[in-house]
């Protein structure tokens, strides 16, 4: 697991510190099987903050992170966010 995730971060922080305002971001919180729920739970821009963004508003957890370029998907996976620490600002 731990080649997969770090290439997943590669690959997700890649697209966010390259990414022009035509990038767009779409987060789904996932179940416990793994599987997202529901609608998605952000959206927005592409921008380096995001990790920040699903920590602090969204409690950190297991999040779909879906990125397109108009109508091309640009970056898809899973990923894990830890959840603020305690006396962080949220």
């Amino acid at each position: 697991m731990g080649a997969l995730w770090s290439r997943t971060w590669n690959q997700l922080w890649d697209v966010l510190y390259a990414s022009t305002h035509h990038h767009q971001v779409y987060v789904y919180r996932l179940a416990p099987d793994g599987q997202p729920m529901g609608s998605y739970v952000w959206k927005g821009p592409a921008w380096p903050e995001l990790p920040e963004i699903l920590r602090d508003e969204f409690r950190g957890g297991e999040f779909r992170v879906l990125i397109r370029k108009k109508r091309q998907m640009v970056f898809g996976g899973n990923i894990s966010v830890e959840m603020p620490q305690k006396g962080h600002a949220t």
